[in-house]
Protein backbone atom coordinates (compact mmCIF):
# COMPACT_ATOMS: atom_id res chain seq x y z
CA UNK A 1 0.00 0.00 0.00
CA UNK A 2 1.33 3.53 -1.14
CA UNK A 3 0.63 7.22 0.20
CA UNK A 4 0.39 9.97 -2.75
CA UNK A 5 0.09 13.19 -1.34
CA UNK A 6 -1.45 15.27 -3.25
CA UNK A 7 -1.09 18.92 -2.29
CA UNK A 8 -2.45 21.98 -3.55
CA UNK A 9 -3.98 25.55 -2.46
CA UNK A 10 -7.59 25.55 -1.95
CA UNK A 11 -9.80 25.56 -4.64
CA UNK A 12 -7.22 24.52 -7.11
CA UNK A 13 -9.18 20.88 -8.08
CA UNK A 14 -6.99 18.43 -5.79
CA UNK A 15 -10.52 16.76 -4.76
CA UNK A 16 -11.66 16.68 -8.35
CA UNK A 17 -8.81 15.10 -9.11
CA UNK A 18 -8.92 12.43 -6.48
CA UNK A 19 -12.49 11.33 -6.93
CA UNK A 20 -12.08 10.89 -10.66
CA UNK A 21 -8.86 8.53 -9.87
CA UNK A 22 -10.66 6.18 -7.61
CA UNK A 23 -13.55 5.39 -10.33
CA UNK A 24 -9.82 4.81 -12.50
CA UNK A 25 -7.96 2.90 -10.16
CA UNK A 26 -8.18 0.80 -7.54
CA UNK A 27 -7.48 3.55 -4.80
CA UNK A 28 -8.54 5.13 -1.65
CA UNK A 29 -9.51 9.17 -1.20
CA UNK A 30 -9.40 10.72 1.66
CA UNK A 31 -8.71 14.66 2.84
CA UNK A 32 -6.66 15.81 5.57
CA UNK A 33 -9.81 17.66 6.67
CA UNK A 34 -12.18 14.38 7.15
CA UNK A 35 -9.41 12.94 8.81
CA UNK A 36 -8.61 15.59 11.50
CA UNK A 37 -12.55 16.03 11.92
CA UNK A 38 -12.56 12.44 12.63
CA UNK A 39 -10.09 11.89 15.15
CA UNK A 40 -11.18 14.99 16.66
CA UNK A 41 -14.32 13.53 17.19
CA UNK A 42 -13.28 9.86 18.18
CA UNK A 43 -11.16 11.56 20.74
CA UNK A 44 -13.13 14.24 22.39
CA UNK A 45 -16.89 13.44 20.87
CA UNK A 46 -16.57 16.95 19.55
CA UNK A 47 -17.76 17.71 16.00
CA UNK A 48 -15.37 20.27 14.17
CA UNK A 49 -16.57 21.89 10.59
CA UNK A 50 -13.94 22.21 7.76
CA UNK A 51 -13.97 25.72 8.60
CA UNK A 52 -12.67 25.51 11.82
CA UNK A 53 -10.20 23.77 11.10
CA UNK A 54 -9.00 26.42 9.01
CA UNK A 55 -8.70 28.89 12.37
CA UNK A 56 -8.40 26.42 15.06
CA UNK A 57 -4.65 25.13 16.34
CA UNK A 58 -3.78 24.58 12.54
CA UNK A 59 -0.17 22.88 14.03
CA UNK A 60 -2.02 21.37 16.89
CA UNK A 61 -4.50 19.41 14.73
CA UNK A 62 -2.05 17.92 12.86
CA UNK A 63 -1.00 15.28 15.47
CA UNK A 64 -5.17 14.12 14.85
CA UNK A 65 -4.33 14.01 11.20
CA UNK A 66 -1.21 11.69 12.12
CA UNK A 67 -3.75 9.39 14.09
CA UNK A 68 -6.55 9.77 12.16
CA UNK A 69 -4.26 8.93 8.82
CA UNK A 70 -3.01 5.80 10.79
CA UNK A 71 -6.61 4.66 11.49
CA UNK A 72 -7.92 5.02 7.86
CA UNK A 73 -4.45 3.12 6.52
CA UNK A 74 -5.53 0.02 8.64
CA UNK A 75 -8.73 -0.38 6.91
CA UNK A 76 -7.21 -2.24 4.90
CA UNK A 77 -4.60 -2.29 2.19
CA UNK A 78 -5.62 -0.05 -0.55
CA UNK A 79 -3.22 3.34 -1.36
CA UNK A 80 -4.45 5.93 -0.67
CA UNK A 81 -4.81 9.27 -2.33
CA UNK A 82 -4.00 12.14 0.60
CA UNK A 83 -5.39 15.21 -0.50
CA UNK A 84 -4.34 17.93 1.78
CA UNK A 85 -2.29 21.36 2.10
CA UNK A 86 1.14 21.67 3.38
CA UNK A 87 0.08 25.03 3.94
CA UNK A 88 -2.63 26.46 5.27
CA UNK A 89 -4.90 30.09 3.77
CA UNK A 90 -5.72 31.70 7.69
CA UNK A 91 -7.40 34.77 8.47
CA UNK A 92 -4.09 35.65 10.37
CA UNK A 93 -2.19 34.33 6.79
CA UNK A 94 -0.02 31.06 5.86
CA UNK A 95 0.78 28.48 7.99
CA UNK A 96 3.55 26.02 7.23
CA UNK A 97 2.49 22.47 8.33
CA UNK A 98 5.94 20.99 9.88
CA UNK A 99 7.91 18.58 7.68
CA UNK A 100 7.89 15.78 10.60
CA UNK A 101 4.08 15.79 9.99
CA UNK A 102 4.30 15.53 6.19
CA UNK A 103 7.58 12.75 6.81
CA UNK A 104 4.69 11.14 9.22
CA UNK A 105 2.29 10.03 6.60
CA UNK A 106 4.59 7.78 5.19
CA UNK A 107 4.61 9.41 0.91
CA UNK A 108 5.54 7.23 -1.74
CA UNK A 109 5.17 10.46 -3.82
CA UNK A 110 3.82 13.75 -3.99
CA UNK A 111 2.01 15.20 -6.31
CA UNK A 112 1.15 19.24 -6.84
CA UNK A 113 -1.83 20.36 -8.47
CA UNK A 114 -1.64 23.82 -9.84
CA UNK A 115 -3.71 26.46 -11.60
CA UNK A 116 -3.47 30.24 -12.79
CA UNK A 117 -4.42 32.07 -9.94
CA UNK A 118 -7.85 33.79 -11.72
CA UNK A 119 -9.08 30.01 -12.36
CA UNK A 120 -8.36 29.31 -8.72
CA UNK A 121 -10.00 32.92 -7.63
CA UNK A 122 -13.08 31.78 -10.11
CA UNK A 123 -13.58 28.11 -8.26
CA UNK A 124 -13.28 29.46 -4.49
CA UNK A 125 -15.69 32.49 -5.35
CA UNK A 126 -18.09 30.13 -7.09
CA UNK A 127 -17.92 27.89 -4.25
CA UNK A 128 -20.18 28.94 -0.93
CA UNK A 129 -19.92 25.51 0.88
CA UNK A 130 -16.69 26.73 1.64
CA UNK A 131 -15.50 29.84 3.90
CA UNK A 132 -12.37 31.14 2.69
CA UNK A 133 -10.21 34.03 3.23
CA UNK A 134 -10.78 36.85 0.49
CA UNK A 135 -7.49 36.85 -1.27
CA UNK A 136 -5.96 38.88 -4.06
CA UNK A 137 -4.98 37.21 -7.33
CA UNK A 138 -1.05 38.02 -6.58
CA UNK A 139 -1.63 36.85 -2.59
CA UNK A 140 -2.95 33.21 -4.23
CA UNK A 141 -0.16 33.25 -6.72
CA UNK A 142 2.39 33.62 -3.99
CA UNK A 143 0.50 30.81 -1.67
CA UNK A 144 0.57 28.47 -4.52
CA UNK A 145 4.46 29.02 -5.33
CA UNK A 146 5.11 28.86 -1.54
CA UNK A 147 3.00 25.61 -1.47
CA UNK A 148 4.72 24.42 -4.38
CA UNK A 149 8.62 25.17 -3.25
CA UNK A 150 7.44 23.52 0.13
CA UNK A 151 6.10 20.63 -2.18
CA UNK A 152 9.26 20.09 -4.44
CA UNK A 153 11.66 20.59 -1.21
CA UNK A 154 9.62 17.82 1.23
CA UNK A 155 9.57 15.27 -1.65
CA UNK A 156 13.78 15.57 -2.13
CA UNK A 157 13.93 15.69 1.54
CA UNK A 158 11.98 12.38 1.32
CA UNK A 159 13.64 10.78 -1.82
CA UNK A 160 10.35 10.48 -3.23
CA UNK A 161 9.04 11.19 -6.96
CA UNK A 162 7.18 14.49 -7.29
CA UNK A 163 5.45 15.95 -10.16
CA UNK A 164 3.04 19.30 -10.92
CA UNK A 165 0.14 18.38 -12.76
CA UNK A 166 -2.10 21.06 -13.86
CA UNK A 167 -5.56 21.20 -12.47
CA UNK A 168 -7.98 19.16 -14.80
CA UNK A 169 -5.27 17.61 -16.26
CA UNK A 170 -6.70 13.71 -15.24
CA UNK A 171 -4.96 12.26 -17.83
CA UNK A 172 -1.05 13.35 -16.41
CA UNK A 173 -2.75 12.75 -12.90
CA UNK A 174 -3.36 9.24 -13.46
CA UNK A 175 -0.43 8.56 -15.48
CA UNK A 176 2.10 9.77 -12.77
CA UNK A 177 -0.58 7.68 -10.12
CA UNK A 178 -0.70 4.61 -11.69
CA UNK A 179 2.84 2.84 -11.33
CA UNK A 180 2.70 3.82 -7.72
CA UNK A 181 -0.65 1.87 -6.91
Amino acid sequence: MNTILVFGISGVGKSWLCRQTTGALAVRHVSGSQLIQAEKERVTSETVSTDTLRTDRIVDNQQLLLAGFKHFRMQDSTSVLFDGHNVVDTDNGLVEIPFEIIAGLEPAALVMVTDSPDAILGRRSADGSRDRPLRSMEALSDYQELSRKLAERHAALLSIPFTEVRSGDLEAFISFVRPLV
